[in-house]
């Protein structure tokens, strides 16, 4: 790499009571790490198990333990771990998550003598057992927000924290991981940081992302899931526009598009109806997206072509 030193990268481990579950899957994971130029910091939200101990047995003096005296909440963790990283690159890795042996070395081989604000893998996501669930190549084109945006629209990237590299500067000059309900605070990142720095994407899967079997939740929830994505259809559609005096309508009708998508599904994951119902509408009254009915339609409609589709 002429011209620059290798980076120094913080892999920062957020954590709360997971010292029995996956934690020592995470912390392993960071630890075996092909790069050599890193910082392990582990930031304890106040948990009230044995993480230290299992900090201390694993990682030793090669991992930093901070353990906050209550907790922060998830947000308030995630922007400790900006406040006291010390490289100049970040992976922000849940304790469930993990990483392959060689991803920094992935990334940093892949940036080159630059220093973009984003680079990114691709991912598997798995379930309960290590059961594979899906596997999705980074097809994002790596160069600016409006791109790494509509390549997630289109499916053809995932965003998750546990495969990214988050240049530090950059996320410190846009206030770090903030949303109003943060709930989409990590999206908000990508594209404030993608916006400010620009990107660098290696397609190879490199990060494993643990998905949880997800709660039936209240209408509520969904409702502040609106909120944020609402939040976000302005924030975006800001970024990529030339001026305030010149947005970008398509693009922004096309995030409202994919949020509509997005919270509609959570809505209809909801077991009672009417919470259902309710979900639904808030959802169709915060983000102004087609009519539940309408959405029902056409998800119905695509069901069946898909079933109707030869093998």
């Amino acid at each position: 790499m002429s011209g620059h030193e290798p980076p120094l990268v913080t892999i920062g481990i957020p954590t709360y009571n997971r010292a029995d579950g996956y934690l020592r899957e995470a912390l392993a994971s960071a630890l075996a790490q092909t790069y050599e130029r890193l910082e392990i910091l582990v930031a304890d939200n106040a948990s009230d198990d044995d993480t230290a101990a299992v900090v201390r047995e694993l990682g030793g003096d090669r991992v930093r333990y901070h353990r906050h005296e209550r907790n922060l909440g998830s947000q308030g963790n995630y922007n400790s771990i900006v406040e006291m990283a010390t490289g100049e690159y970040l992976l922000l890795l849940h304790d469930d998550d993990r990483v392959d042996p060689d991803f920094v070395a992935a990334c940093v081989a892949a940036m080159g003598d630059r220093r973009p604000g984003l680079v990114r893998t691709g991912v598997r996501v798995v379930g309960e057992g290590d059961r594979l669930i899906y596997e999705r190549v980074n097809q994002a084109p790596g160069t600016g927000v409006r791109e790494l945006l509509e390549a997630w629209f289109a499916n053809r990237t995932s965003f998750y924290f546990c495969a990214t590299l988050f240049n530090l500067a950059s996320l410190r000059r846009v206030g770090g991981f903030d949303t109003p309900r943060q709930l989409f605070n990590d999206v908000a990142a990508y594209a404030r940081v993608a916006a400010d720095a620009g990107t660098v994407e290696v397609p190879e899967v490199k990060a494993t992302f643990r998905q949880h079997k997800a709660s039936s939740g209240k209408a509520a929830t969904v409702k502040a899931w609106a909120e944020d994505a609402a939040y976000l259809v302005q924030l975006m559609a800001e970024l990529v526009s030339p001026s305030a005096a010149m947005p970008d309508r398509a693009f922004e009708a096309k995030a409202r598009t994919f949020f509509c998508r997005n919270c509609y599904h959570r809505a209809l994951r909801l077991t009672d109806p009417a919470a259902r119902r309710e979900a639904m509408a808030a959802v169709h009254a915060t983000l102004g997206c087609t009519p539940p009915w309408r959405y029902r339609l056409g998800r119905a409609a695509y069901r069946m072509r898909k079933r109707l589709l030869p093998a």
